[in-house]
């Protein structure tokens, strides 16, 4: 499963001037943002993660720093930290498309396919144009035997974007797991 970078990155600030400690403490922050998500970028997860550690001592509640964060974590395979940034960006931001993807990524890779599931479906729900939620959640009902389903989810992605090589091949794994299924009398994928 791929993860979602969040859409917008942080912008430069190094021509600002601040007046105001809040305004600096602010400013600070944010270029922390800044450095940490070039870091992230370079595949420089380690010190971007402390880049970000950095930031939050500064501004604990940032939801941005948090999916940052949690990406890192994602990243290094550390799942289980990586879910909890994930449930604190949910708490903080209830509508973002882009935390729910990526909490559901963590709970697939931890093996919970149904809490998986579920983010997709709320991630769909927010941003119901979002290709990569339908491929995943497409391998999702695969991995639950549930085959219409995932068919189904082929079908909306190549809705959205006919030319979509994952929904092509996404088909041809189902079309394989159901003939597999018929010829031998197994569930598909068994």
């Amino acid at each position: 499963m791929d993860i979602l970078v969040p859409n917008q990155l942080p912008y430069p600030l190094w021509s600002e001037e601040c007046a105001t400690s809040a305004d600096l403490r602010s400013t600070h922050c944010a270029a922390l943002q800044q450095q940490g998500v070039m870091l992230f970028l370079e595949d420089c997860t380690l010190e971007a993660l402390d880049t970000f550690a950095q930031a939050l001592s500064v501004s604990p509640n940032s939801a941005a720093l948090r999916e940052w964060r949690g990406l890192c974590y994602l990243k290094l395979g550390q799942y289980d930290k990586a879910l909890a940034e994930f449930d604190q960006v949910v708490i903080l931001e209830t509508n973002s498309a882009n935390a729910y993807y990526n909490r559901a990524v963590c709970y697939y890779l931890l093996g919970d396919r149904m809490e998986a599931l579920e983010d997709l479906n709320r991630s769909i729900t927010l941003n119901p144009k979002s290709e990569n939620a339908y491929a995943n959640r497409a391998r999702v009902y695969c991995a639950l035997g549930r085959y219409g389903e995932a068919q189904s989810d082929c079908d909306s992605l190549l809705l959205l974007n006919p030319d979509c090589p994952e929904a092509l091949r996404l088909r041809l794994e189902l079309l394989d797991d159901e003939l597999c299924w018929e010829e031998d009398g197994s569930a598909p994928g068994g």
